[in-house]
């Protein structure tokens, strides 16, 4: 069985790396097939030297350029690309035509379109295809808090292409239940949930590694989304702070920058910061060396959870999140973590306070737990068979 898969939206940082091998590792088992559709070279880059341990893989060019969807335009060019979807449409059709020649059972599409322009969806695709959904904003305009400049009209039409294209697809998978429940209540069938991130191999439990001094880290890509500055305005407001906060990752955008200098020209030395594009080794490393991994998210980004915290989990660290949907969930359930209420000062640092009097041990037993129920060996089975059924839907 032949399998393409297909990432729209690649970036060189980000989830796009690891979540697209997850996929793969998913998909390992004899008989399989797999081709990474490349465009950007990340792939060639990324995966060169990993190897699955049943399945076989490829990396295949089919493009060479990327989506006109990733340039920045300005307001006049940006309106009539957005009425027109032409440049996309273009790029989109000369990708799908050269993954067709491929002659895949099956293409899984694991990003949704940057942007809102549902070129994507337009084409016709003649292999079948399954697609993962990271929100449900392209199908649900409650989903969606629509600004004046975003074009409620266009909004809408946006929404009704993708329905139009997702009802003639063959299977949708999502990262969290929540999203699985609300798709189906929008009428949509053969909807798969898998989680975002899964384990493969036991990693050692290390706390030796561990900062002297009680550490909470939020450690990836700092953009909007993350309300870092919560955090960093909680710390200004205390006139005694008993913990470090530290800040390590990418800063992208207004925001990365915006963040970057709030923590640089800090009075506070209970923060410290790290803003460069973090190798596979620095990050664990800043993993290990924090006691909790705090994911300051606001409401905006709790479609799914983050790849840091299954990464923290992976290296036995537990978590500190705003009690939003999917980590008050998780935390509710498997106890990997504390909660505090979104945008309460009081809260976050009662919780701090508390993380530090439990220390790490106190989750310890719970966090293996997690580890174990979310193994690859338990969640392959039953992915393979919804895909198997998928490829002989056309």
């Amino acid at each position: 069985m032949r399998i393409v898969i297909f990432d729209p939206c690649l970036a060189d940082s980000g989830h796009y790396r690891y979540f697209n091998w997850h996929i793969a590792q998913l998909l390992d088992e004899s008989g399989i097939e797999i081709i990474f559709a490349d465009y950007a070279g990340y792939f060639k880059i990324w995966y060169k030297d990993l190897s699955l341990k049943k399945a076989s893989f490829k990396i295949i060019k089919v493009s060479g350029s990327i989506s006109p969807q990733t340039n920045k335009y300005g307001p006049m060019r940006k309106l009539i690309k957005i009425i027109t979807y032409l440049p996309d449409r273009k790029w989109y059709k000369h990708v799908l035509k050269n993954i067709e020649y491929l002659k895949p059972d099956l293409i899984i599409i694991t990003s949704e379109a940057r942007g809102g322009e549902p070129a994507l969806y337009i084409n016709k695709i003649f292999t079948p295809v399954i697609i993962v959904l990271h929100t449900i904003k392209a199908v649900s305009c409650d989903a969606v808090r629509t600004r004046l400049i975003d074009f409620k009209l266009w909004r809408r039409f946006y929404i009704k292409e993708c329905n139009k294209f997702i009802s003639k697809i063959n299977g949708i998978l999502v990262l969290e239940e929540k999203l699985k429940n609300l798709l189906v209540n929008l009428g949509y069938n053969s909807v798969f949930r898998i989680p975002y991130l899964l384990f493969e191999d036991n990693i050692v439990n290390n706390t030796s590694k561990l900062s002297e001094e009680f550490l909470v880290s939020t450690i990836g890509g700092i953009y909007a989304g993350k309300n870092i500055e919560f955090i960093i305005n909680c710390i200004e407001s205390e006139q005694f702070i008993e913990f470090k906060y530290r800040v390590a990752g990418k800063a992208t955008g207004n925001y990365g920058s915006y963040i970057k200098n709030r923590v640089e020209n800090l009075a506070s030395k209970s923060v410290t910061g790290h803003f460069k594009l973090l190798s596979t080794e620095d990050y664990i490393q800043e993993i290990e060396k924090a006691h909790f991994i705090a994911l300051p998210y606001s409401n905006v980004r709790s479609d799914q959870a983050s790849g840091v915290m299954f990464d923290a989990i992976r290296n036995y660290r537990p978590i500190i999140a705003p009690d939003i949907e999917p980590f008050a969930s998780y935390v509710n359930n498997y106890n990997i973590g504390l909660l505090y209420k979104e945008g309460d000062k009081n809260s976050f640092i009662d919780t701090v306070n508390k993380a530090k009097k439990l220390g790490v041990k106190a989750f310890m037993n719970d966090l293996i737990k997690f580890h174990k129920e979310f193994k690859y060996e338990n969640w392959r089975s039953k992915f393979l068979e919804y895909i198997l059924s998928k490829s002989k839907e056309l």
